[in-house]
């Protein structure tokens, strides 16, 4: 089975409790399950992520 690799958003506290802690409630797993199925799948051979509001903000103070 092929690998999936997905942007989710979680609040930082569940997070920590999963990643940190290695541990969740069981309060949290809807939430959880919530964010992975409303996660957006990233296309195969996406390469680099970068931060598009940066890379403008850099092309306006260059001179061209």
């Amino acid at each position: 089975m092929a690998d999936i690799e997905l942007v989710i958003k979680m609040s930082e506290e569940e997070y920590k409790d999963v990643i940190v802690n290695g541990f969740f409630f069981v309060g949290q797993v809807k939430h959880i399950v919530d964010a992975i199925k409303n996660g957006t799948p990233l296309p195969k051979g996406h390469g680099k992520l970068k931060d598009i509001d940066k890379i403008e903000w850099y092309c306006i103070l260059l001179p061209l």
